[in-house]
């Protein structure tokens, strides 16, 4: 997910009121300016009940965030229904919401969705992912399991589905 403007920025809610212990929450994300400067970074904090916390700010003038992944580890005693918000100035997007359960991990990963994240497969040209609508170009996905004719086609598919172009190899 890509935040380009600095009126945009998410923000993660639960629908339950806190019953014991705040949930931790951390963000993945990459700041790219346009003079080419580029800093990974990681946020994190803990959940405050039902208010919303911002866990990737709006970006400075001039500078892309690349969301990478959204976590939250529930270490309440109760479910909670998580939902991770789109804030573009005063208006509020529903990027995803899900439930988790008490002492469960609930997972964003920008086109893989939602519940995990993409990792390594089992060969070189093969990434596990999550749903991807058109693939194309000799590409092919079953079983969670996205191949292609070479190891650099599925990379590069790879890459498409995660934003972040930058950190993706080829093994």
């Amino acid at each position: 997910m890509i935040l380009d403007t600095p009126s945009r920025s998410l923000q993660i809610a639960l629908g339950e009121a806190q019953a014991s212990t705040p949930c931790d929450v951390t963000a993945c994300y990459a700041a790219q300016t346009n003079a080419g400067g580029f800093l990974t970074s990681l946020a994190h904090a803990h959940s405050t009940g039902t208010a919303a916390i911002t866990i990737v700010p709006a970006p400075a003038p001039g500078t892309q965030y690349l969301v990478n992944e959204c976590r939250l580890h529930n270490n309440d005693s109760v479910q909670h229904t998580v939902s991770l918000l789109l804030l573009d100035g005063a208006a509020s997007f529903v990027v995803y919401s899900g439930s988790v359960a008490a002492g469960g991990d609930w997972v964003y990963t920008p086109g893989a969705g939602t519940g995990g994240s993409v990792s390594g497969g089992g060969g070189a040209g093969e990434w596990t992912a999550g749903p991807v609508a058109s693939l194309g170009a000799g590409l092919a996905l079953a079983g969670g399991i996205l191949s292609a004719p070479d190891a650099s086609l599925t990379s590069a598919a790879w890459l498409l589905t995660r934003t972040m172009v930058w950190f993706s190899h080829d093994s």
